[in-house]
């Protein structure tokens, strides 16, 4: 789980730090005359909402699970950041109607430098804000605290271009201060829009970084007997994530050796993952498309072979690679089990399934022995009622055969 408490003292402090700031500076803006630095206070005042809304999601993001609650309430940052954004719009357009209801007044600024000394020092706790939120934003992976910490270099910025405008106000230059707040009142829009926009966004579930869906596909790729990863699904819920995808076993491997990668997969994506808290995976078996196909056949004769009635009496068998829907004729054995009085399929299973390795058998019969061995080793049998090899080749891959779920009859069949 991810150092919420680091992240919500980091809010608590920054919050407290934005709050001195936007006092001093509204107050000497009111000592020294300057509606800029004013403006710049409202802009302030903005941002230490915002931090608020991820101290205060925070902390309630850090409460245990409960049966109402079994998600916890991760998302209680993301709902105050929201309602927090309209605030911000409201003091935007606050700000935007002063500015410009003081457009035609000459600034008369008393104490420039006592003006510009406070947006000087503005400037730099503000850059020093950003740094520190966006290093333990990323540690923690909190939203919120990264959206802050841009939000802390624009107020560096803002208050660079206060100490600008006082400096111009001082001589006596019209409009600057003005212009100045109508500007800030466009960037504390900007930033109730944009945040609450991240919020909304967040809370219609919207798929986060899909850089690290690519980098998950990575990492579960290579933990033995997974065969692939797909659907992978991600959810925002304030500083944390939920996850869940689809994991592709071979279809050999039992329930609790399922269970067991299942549980590795749930480790490793959280261990490498920090943000992610909780990551869901659904079991499938992992459909090849490469198959080693084995046919029984009367006699050689290539892909014309005609198909024997029977399995563990047949004369040959042939062995056909199949890639993607083409499919290449291989070898062609002889059946040296096909005198053996009894158990014959077993025998033909244990040599050509087992060792060699051979996943599809294409049969018209099959008995009850043959069939039970070769569902042992997991290969999948279907039933061709075609004449030759070529013909139930072409069946298997328009998808026009039977997979069969039991044996054709009892017991071997004798010639």
């Amino acid at each position: 789980m991810v150092d919420l408490k680091k992240g919500q003292k980091v809010a608590l402090y920054a919050t407290i730090i934005t709050l001195a700031l936007v006092i001093g500076k509204y107050i000497i803006g009111k000592i020294a005359g300057s509606t800029a630095l004013i403006a710049d206070a409202v802009h302030s005042a903005a941002d230490s909402l915002v931090i608020f809304a991820a101290w205060f999601g925070l902390l309630l993001a850090r409460r245990k699970t409960s049966k109402r609650f079994p998600y916890g309430l991760y998302r209680a940052e993301t709902i105050a950041a929201f309602i927090i954004s309209g605030l911000i719009i409201y003091a935007g357009i606050i700000l935007f109607m002063k500015g410009l209801k003081n457009l035609n007044i000459v600034p008369e600024i008393e104490f420039p430098f006592l003006a510009m000394g406070t947006a000087s020092l503005s400037a730099v706790i503000s850059l020093i804000l950003s740094i520190w939120e966006k290093k333990i934003g990323k540690e923690i992976n909190s939203q919120s605290l990264i959206a802050n910490s841009d939000e802390s270099k624009m107020d560096f910025f803002s208050s660079l271009l206060v100490f600008f405008a006082v400096l111009g106000s001082s001589f006596q230059i019209r409009y600057i201060e003005s212009i100045l707040t109508i500007s800030l009142s466009f960037l504390i829009l900007l930033i109730g829009m944009k945040n609450g926009f991240i919020s909304l966004l967040a809370l219609l579930d919207i798929a986060p970084n899909i850089k690290l869906i690519e980098e998950i596909k990575k990492l579960v790729i290579t933990v033995a007997d997974v065969k692939g990863i797909e659907n992978i699904k991600l959810r925002q819920a304030g500083p944390v994530l939920f996850g869940e995808a689809d994991l592709k076993l071979a279809k050999f491997i039992d329930v609790d050796r399922a269970h067991e990668i299942s549980h590795k997969v749930q480790n490793i994506v959280k261990s490498k993952f920090l943000q992610i808290e909780i990551f869901t995976t659904h079991i499938e078996p992992y459909q090849d498309r490469n198959y080693l196909i084995m046919v029984p056949i009367k006699g050689k004769k290539g892909i014309n072979s005609t198909i024997s009635r029977h399995f563990g009496k047949a004369n040959y068998f042939a062995f056909v690679k199949m890639n993607n829907g083409n499919f290449k004729i291989g070898d062609i054995e002889v059946n040296s089990f096909k005198n053996k009085k009894v158990r014959a399929g077993l025998e033909v299973a244990k040599k050509y399934f087992q060792n060699k390795g051979t996943n599809i058998l294409i049969t018209k019969e099959i008995g009850e022995i043959g069939f039970h061995a070769l569902r042992d080793y997991f290969v999948d049998i279907y039933k061709t009622n075609s004449e030759t090899l070529r013909e139930s080749l072409e069946d298997f891959v328009k998808g026009n055969l039977e997979k069969l779920e039991k044996p054709t009859h009892e017991s071997e069949v004798k010639i």
